[in-house]
């Protein structure tokens, strides 16, 4: 019975997908969660805006 080693660039490419797979899903999330909060914010904005109700601020 005899044994294959892996070669250097398997096991980077193995590391790799590992830590992909370890990293990449609360990353997404986590823009995901942003990107869900930012469109919040503008739907609030645009809401206020059709309601003439928007703070005046020091800016002109």
């Amino acid at each position: 019975m005899t044994r294959r080693r892996l070669s250097g660039g398997t096991i980077g490419v193995l590391l790799l997908v590992f830590f992909l797979g370890f990293f990449l899903p609360p990353a997404v999330k986590a823009a995901q969660d942003e990107t869900a909060e930012l469109l919040d914010s503008a739907e609030s904005l645009f809401k206020a805006m059709k309601r003439r109700t928007i703070p005046r601020s020091g800016w002109g």
